[in-house]
C-alpha cells in the first residue's frame, strides 16, 4: 500500500517515494518518459496499480511489474490502429 501527499513535484520525486514505499525499482528511457512534469497526487493507503493509474492518466505511458522493476514504457499503438494505418498508406 503506497501513501503519498505530493503537491506540484517532478514526476521523479514521486517515483522516489514508491521506490522507498515499495522496495521496488523503477526503470525506464528517459527519452520515452518525462520525469521532469509537474505532478500532484494525495492517495492514502492504495494499490500501486491505482497509483501508477492516476500518475499516468492521460499519457502515453504504461507500466508493468518485472521481478522488483516496475517498467515504464510507451503504449503501444492497438493493432486495429496499426492495421488502420497501414491499409491508409496503401491507398495512397
Amino acid at each position: 500500500m503506497i501513501t503519498l501527499n505530493l503537491s506540484k513535484v517532478p514526476l521523479n520525486t514521486a517515483l522516489k517515494e514508491i521506490e522507498k514505499q515499495t522496495s521496488m525499482s523503477v526503470v525506464y528511457n528517459t527519452n520515452d518518459v518525462d520525469i521532469n512534469r509537474v505532478i500532484s497526487i494525495k492517495v492514502s493507503k492504495e494499490s500501486l496499480t491505482n497509483v501508477m493509474g492516476q500518475l499516468f492518466k492521460g499519457t502515453n505511458i504504461s507500466y508493468s511489474i518485472v521481478d522488483k522493476h516496475i517498467v515504464l514504457s510507451t503504449k503501444k499503438r492497438s493493432r486495429n490502429n496499426r492495421k488502420k494505418h497501414q491499409s491508409l498508406q496503401q491507398e495512397q
